[in-house]
């Protein structure tokens, strides 16, 4: 009887025990917000000779809510994220919380848009939160050096870049692509587009002289990318950067030629395809109409042209140096703009000094790739 009283006397006492520290401790706590930590970069790691450092800009105002994990109960606070000079506080009631907030913007701003969400234990009378933060978009900035203003923003937006000492800038949604016009100091000016992405800073600098100092950023949040664009002996950029806008559908897997017509877009195929011209959505590639030609086939379609009137179609491509039946096509810019079924007019042409029809000779002068409409004349342009 002894042996069962001790062990039930242990028995009591560990339950109780348990039971004290499952029990919830009751009281208030302050929560000192002190910062916000951008939570994708994984430290890619200083530049020892960096000499900027960016400081994000984000909206004046954004509004945390603190929600009870148990009980629902939410608290709210407002806090300037440029501004930590002083922490921000909140009492809440000791438990469990999840916050979050988030900041709008459009996709393309002078402000960084970001969300912050996390969670947060409050068992103390007080507590310090570093709240973590996340964004959609990436940086852009550009040297002012060599510029002579802030540069165009022609995509996704139309607009000007924002400007700080040394910079113009602006924040882009990622995955969106951002085309500007750059005017330089020497009057001349030029286009590129780059892709955005998220948590990166793409930092653009010209250069009169490629011996010029590299403005260098410290890559604290984003991702640093540097692009340097040397100006050549024309006074533009030697170098400038190709992108990728979009994939085109698979009815343009062997486009061969590109025409604007009155602000539309067509293309044709190569060779052995379908005898048809195709207008795409200039901004997405996407197939928007299909218009057969009904009296010639596509034995080589290379290239297309057109005047104020006339769409060409050159069916000219001639690898082996054997073809006897070159051609391009002319049709009424009314009817391609307006019918699904053209008929074509047949410009047909030879090359005067070919006497070698064999497809023997790879190395010939009359495989013709490409034409252009000017001065009221075709001009055909030849491979080799």
């Amino acid at each position: 009887m002894k042996f069962q009283n001790y062990f039930f006397a242990i028995y009591l006492l560990l339950t109780f025990s348990c039971e004290e520290k499952q029990k919830p401790a009751s009281g208030v706590g302050k929560v000192s917000i002190k910062g916000i930590e951008m939570e994708k970069i994984s430290n890619p790691g200083g530049k020892t000779l960096a000499t900027f450092q960016w400081k994000h800009i984000y909206t004046n105002q954004l509004q945390l809510t603190f929600t009870g994990s148990e009980t629902g109960e939410s608290f709210s606070v407002s806090i300037d994220p440029n501004d930590f000079g002083q922490p921000y506080s909140i009492e809440l009631p000791f438990g469990s919380y999840l916050y979050n907030g988030s900041s709008i913007g459009e996709n393309i701003s002078s402000t960084l848009p970001l969300t912050v969400a996390g969670q947060i234990e409050v068992a103390n009378a007080s507590e310090s939160l570093f709240l973590t933060g996340n964004s959609e978009f990436g940086l852009f900035t550009f040297s002012k050096t060599n510029l002579t203003n802030a540069p165009k923003i022609l995509e996704p937006l139309t607009g000007t870049l924002a400007t700080s000492p040394d910079f113009y800038y602006t924040y882009v949604k990622g995955d969106l692509l951002l085309k500007t016009e750059l005017t330089l100091s020497n009057g001349k000016s030029f286009r590129i587009g780059i892709q955005s992405e998220d948590f990166s800073h793409r930092q653009f600098q010209v250069k009169t002289d490629p011996t010029q100092a590299q403005d260098l950023f410290q890559p604290v949040d984003f991702e640093v990318f540097s692009y340097q664009m040397n100006l050549g002996e024309n006074g533009y950029p030697e170098t400038l950067f190709p992108y990728n806008l979009t994939e085109l559908p698979i009815s343009q897997k062997e486009t061969s030629g590109l025409q604007w017509i009155q602000g539309r877009l067509f293309s044709i195929n190569d060779g052995g395809n379908q005898a048809e011209i195709y207008e795409l959505n200039p901004q997405s590639g996407a197939l928007l109409r299909t218009v057969k030609v009904t009296n010639s086939p596509n034995l080589d379609w290379e290239d297309l042209a057109a005047s104020a009137t006339h769409l060409y179609v050159g069916d000219f491509g001639n690898n082996l140096g054997n073809r006897s039946n070159l051609r391009v096509l002319r049709i009424p810019v009314t009817s391609i703009l307006n019918q699904t079924e053209v008929l074509a007019e047949i410009i047909e042409f030879s090359y005067p000094d070919q006497s070698d029809f064999s497809g023997t000779n790879p190395n010939h002068n009359f495989d013709c790739e490409a034409m252009v409409f000017a001065e009221n004349q075709i001009h055909l342009f030849s491979k080799n």
